[in-house]
């Protein structure tokens, strides 16, 4: 007979996010759940259409949130090529930048586990993707949905061995 659970025992879990170790404010709706893992089929040509395997390939998808009550100085941080002070530029003033060179650590911890890492979510490479706010007053902004897009860590895709890494679940390894 399966254990019975009541309602008090339900987690609701809520992240802390960081990005390049600056916490982004007040966080809602943080969704990992668009990250998963990128295949493609094997097929052997012998045999026609059948597909004997899958490969993974990488990761796809994106992290969602957004930052609530998003104050300028916070849009800032969110946003890799924005100066200390002055205008925001809607784009880098170079054309063809590179998101991977301006890609950093993201940090997910679960507000609930206190000191504990264990459950943390660690990205690597992770480049912000700011939709412009909808509202706001003064240098404070209603809701800003930020996007974050994973990179392979290409200094251990080069390395000897070849490594493919992402993040991790937990600390990240010295």
């Amino acid at each position: 007979m399966a254990a019975t659970k009541t309602i008090a025992q339900k987690v609701i879990r809520k992240y802390a996010l960081t990005w390049d170790g600056a916490t982004l404010g007040w966080v809602q709706d943080v969704d990992p759940s668009g990250l998963k893992i990128k295949t493609v089929e094997k097929k052997i040509g012998e045999i026609g259409e059948v597909i004997v395997d899958h490969l993974i390939v990488g990761m796809e998808g994106t992290i969602k949130a957004v930052l609530e009550q998003c104050k300028l100085p916070v849009l800032r941080e969110a946003i890799p090529w924005a100066a200390a002070t002055g205008s925001i530029p809607l784009v880098p003033a170079t054309q063809y930048d590179s998101c991977y060179a301006r890609a950093k650590i993201l940090n997910l911890h679960p507000e609930d586990a206190g000191d504990d890492l264990t459950e943390d979510i660690n990205l690597l490479k992770a480049y912000p993707i700011v939709t412009l706010p909808k509202s706001g007053a003064g240098s404070e902004f209603a809701n800003v949905p930020i996007e974050f897009m994973p990179y392979p860590d290409q200094a251990q895709l080069v390395a000897t061995p070849r490594v493919m890494v992402y993040g991790y679940i937990g600390p990240i390894p010295e």
